[in-house]
């Protein structure tokens, strides 16, 4: 008899691309204070291993603030590897099973994107995404038409 396997909630790196662009579209589309600065950059990160020091090149999702918020200044770059965003995915996924649903199908929600920036910014971005109806008009008189 065959013994099945884990689940594993790993991401392909096209997987991981295509998910990557569909947050950049989803935070630049419902943003508020911050926005994506970019998305395909790569940048050098260090670590120990072995008693030597090794650096390698790794791809980052670059915010960038547009509005001073707390201890962020506008113009600042908050870059989040790819790293701490498969492990916030690996994390929320086996959280939540619609949440790994979402993902696996290359369909994540505004909050979605809210739950692994703030889990792979380790609490220090929150995004606040503003999600609205473009048909709904709350600050405006209604048309004379919406009254007939």
């Amino acid at each position: 008899m065959r013994s099945l396997r884990p689940v594993s909630w790993a991401i392909s790196f096209d997987m991981n691309r295509v998910l990557w662009k569909k947050m950049a579209i989803l935070i630049d589309r419902y943003r508020t204070w911050i926005t994506v600065q970019g998305i395909y950059r790569d940048d050098w990160f260090l670590f120990v291993s072995g008693g030597l020091l090794k650096r390698y090149a790794n791809p980052v999702f670059n915010l960038i603030v547009k509005w001073p918020r707390g201890n962020k200044v506008r113009g600042q770059v908050i870059g989040i590897s790819e790293y701490e965003m498969n492990r916030a995915i690996r994390k929320l996924s086996n959280a939540d099973t619609g949440f790994a649903r979402r993902i696996r199908c290359l369909e994540p929600t505004p909050e979605d994107v809210e739950a692994i920036v703030l889990e792979a910014s380790w609490g220090y971005v929150q995004l606040e995404l503003e999600v609205y109806d473009k048909n709904l008009r709350t600050n405006k008189q209604p048309l004379k038409d919406d009254l007939e």
